[in-house]
């Protein structure tokens, strides 16, 4: 117990060494599957197994999701959760590099797990399989369900193109499939007797960058077809879908926009007389990073030091930000629900080449290299020296949470 405690950071490091390889496994494994949404059961699976081997319990099919669970060990004392996320995009597979996010918060868990194997300090670790991250929001839904409600703190990280706490607040979001039904017709011989769902979907298109016009600032809004009616110009489309985003600061501005956007959308399909049904496709609040346990996460991030790039170097950035709070930021993460919930705090970990966005294949690319197995092992450590922190130290977490709740 002394020497772990006087050399808590470098036992952390020697420890996820030995489990490194089993771990960046996992990632590997999970970002050939490339699962997406809800889809995910196979990627959770793995996961689960994983840390089933290491002694954990295991609940699947948490708020009514097949693919997500939550993996528990520990019966007494506080409760330390990490969100894990294993969900890829569509088309392009893992372009946010949620195959590393997932496996780092698993490695983290098991460090967590064995540092009280060592010390038989009373707390229990959670960790929570998430899916449908990127659309569907499954945070948001295991939220509602009040799943994270027995949470003391929550960590977790998400791999970035720079080392820094994720501290801005982010936007909140909601998706709605707006689906139009016309009747199909000769477009050259019977055009009269044709009503155009494509047409509706263009005209609604028309009224919403109108509007981009008459809405705040802060506010986002932006869209796919699924179905375009099909690849005859010849025919008269008696089906479309579209695919909308809608952000901004708060969930009601976002409803508020929204009511705007399904007018819209009405007087398309009044104007092509075709048939308009709306389905909405998830949300989730915005992020609010709990500052103290941010703070502390920082803390942990410069004492282990940034990622030996070695000849990579200049593809990679190794500085080690400060933390900026209470900055605008214009995406959108489920975290945010959780983060309403119990104190929570992420970080970037800079394990992503520095000349490339999220969502960009070249991140996929990225996905199975060295450098992003080494940002896996550095943000299971970053959250377990963090999490082993507030655990041991009750004034600490009493601190944290007196603060989340504005005391």
């Amino acid at each position: 117990m002394v020497i772990i405690m006087n050399n808590l950071t470098q036992w952390i490091e020697s420890q996820s060494l030995r489990h490194l390889e089993k771990i960046t496994q996992l990632s590997d494994t999970i970002w050939s599957l490339k699962e997406v949404k809800f889809e995910t059961q196979e990627s959770a699976k793995l996961m689960a197994n994983t840390l089933e081997e290491q002694g954990f319990s295991i609940e699947f099919g948490v708020a009514g999701l097949q693919s997500a669970f939550v993996a528990s060990y520990g019966e007494f004392g506080p409760t330390v959760g990490f969100l894990a996320e294993y969900d890829a995009l569509e088309g392009v597979g893992h372009a946010c590099g949620h195959n590393l996010l997932g496996s780092g918060s698993t490695l983290a868990a098991i460090l967590c797990k064995e540092y009280q194997q060592e010390t038989h300090k009373p707390f229990q670790i959670k960790l929570f399989g998430c899916p449908a991250e990127e659309s569907g929001y499954g945070k948001s839904i295991m939220a509602a369900a009040g799943v994270f409600d027995d949470v003391d703190i929550m960590l977790t990280w998400h791999p970035n193109n720079f080392t820094q706490i994720w501290a801005d607040e982010t936007l909140a979001v909601r998706q709605a499939e707006f689906e139009f039904k016309g009747i199909a017709s000769h477009a050259a011989g019977a055009p009269e007797l044709g009503r155009s769902a494509l047409d509706a979907c263009e005209l609604m298109n028309v009224g919403v960058n109108y509007l981009r016009e008459h809405v705040l600032p802060s506010v986002r809004m932006h869209y796919a077809y699924l179905d375009a009616g099909g690849p005859s110009a010849n025919v008269v489309q008696e089906t479309a879908k579209l695919y909308y985003f809608i952000r901004d600061e708060t969930l009601a501005g976002v409803n508020e926009v929204l009511e705007r956007v399904e007018k819209i959308a009405q007087g398309a399909a009044l104007m092509t007389e075709t048939t308009l049904d709306i389905h909405y496709d998830g949300l989730c609040k915005s992020y609010h990073a709990n500052q103290e346990l941010s703070k502390l996460l920082h803390e942990s991030l410069v004492a282990l030091g940034p990622i030996d790039y070695g000849d990579q170097s200049s593809d990679y950035d190794s500085k080690i930000l400060e933390p900026i709070f209470e900055q605008k930021g214009m995406v959108s993460t489920d975290v945010g629900d959780v983060s309403w919930i119990t104190p929570t705090a992420q970080a970037f970990i800079a394990c992503e080449p520095i000349k490339y966005p999220m969502h960009s294949i070249q991140w996929t690319e990225n996905g199975t290299t060295k450098i992003a197995h080494l940002g896996i092992k550095k943000a299971g450590e970053a959250l377990a020296l963090t999490a082993i922190k507030v655990m041991n130290d009750s004034s600490l977490l009493e601190s944290i949470q007196a603060s989340f709740k504005g005391e």
